[in-house]
């Protein structure tokens, strides 16, 4: 009887809060859902590469909570980086792999940033408010195995 009681309560827990997230809004987005058409979140490259496809966007944080009528201190930080990792032939999502940012400023600055999995991609919040071209470097390790993704991304 008491492992009855203690396996409802768990179950009725969990089902309070994957409820309470279903729904949850994230800025305008469902959490597992990214608007192409909402202009404050751009794919800013889409890349192939030893059997993986990687799709990069960007999220101007300040854009999209002024669109909210809400205005957020983000510690310094513009925007949100997301990399989605896909497998090349089944196009299943990665979510088991450990993703790193370093971020090349238009005035030679640099910085690095840690991504957490989130909404089936990989994401964090980093600094591009200056105008000019930056240099975007992405470590992905996947297992074992290494994957670095170079390209450059103009802020206008």
């Amino acid at each position: 009887m008491k492992k009855f009681y203690l396996l409802s309560v768990v179950l009725g827990a969990l089902l309070i809060y994957s409820i309470s997230f279903a729904g949850m809004d994230m800025g305008g987005m469902k959490m597992g859902e990214m608007k192409s058409s909402d202009m404050a979140v751009k794919n800013i490259k889409n890349v192939t590469s030893r059997g993986y496809k990687f799709e990069f966007n960007l999220i101007d944080m300040k854009m999209k909570m002024k669109k909210k009528g809400m205005e957020m201190d983000m510690g310094g930080m513009s925007h949100h980086l997301m990399v989605f990792v896909k497998d090349e032939k089944s196009g299943a999502k990665i979510t088991d792999a450990k993703v790193k940012f370093k971020i090349f400023a238009p005035n030679g600055d640099e910085s690095q940033a840690m991504a957490m999995l989130m909404n089936g991609g990989y994401g964090a919040d980093v600094n591009m408010s200056e105008k000019g071209k930056y240099g975007i470097a992405c470590m992905v390790k996947i297992g074992d195995k290494k994957e670095l993704v170079k390209f450059n991304y103009v802020i206008k």
